[in-house]
């Protein structure tokens, strides 16, 4: 596009707004990407905030004086514990397992943009090689 709108443009300026424009792509996908391992950092860490609170929740069941009903409190305690633990693992697994196969699915396509648009820089380096190359020899016959 930038060439079409400025076709008097030299060669660097062509390669400096396509070296631009891929890393803005390139951002993108991963921005797009990285929300993933996010979460899947922070969900380990807020099931393991729940499992200090099932245990704070056992120890408490523990030490009051409540007879049989204690051991009510504690397994209740050591379940929430475990619920928690298995809830953060339940979202952070497949969250990063989805990260890892996109991240791959983003690096792939970044290489496939990469290399088109070396491809299409050298073609555009002939076309300005073809015309700097032209010049002398038409200024040659006008002589």
């Amino acid at each position: 596009d930038f060439t079409t709108k400025n076709p008097h443009a030299d060669f660097q300026q062509v390669r400096e707004i396509a070296e631009t424009e891929g890393t803005r792509v390139a951002a993108s996908l991963n921005n797009r990407v990285i929300y993933l391992a996010d979460i899947g950092m922070i969900a380990p860490l807020l099931g393991l905030l729940g499992t200090v609170f099932g245990i704070i929740h056992s120890f408490g069941a523990l030490g009051s004086d409540i007879g049989s009903a204690r051991y009510v409190a504690l397994s209740r305690g050591i379940s929430e514990a475990l619920v928690n633990t298995a809830a953060g693992l339940a979202i952070g697994i497949p969250a990063m397992m989805f990260y890892a196969f996109f991240r791959g699915k983003a690096q792939k396509l970044i290489s496939e943009l990469e290399a088109a648009s070396t491809h299409v820089l050298a073609l555009i380096s002939l076309q300005y090689g073809k015309r700097v190359e032209r010049t002398p020899v038409l200024i040659e016959e006008e002589l």
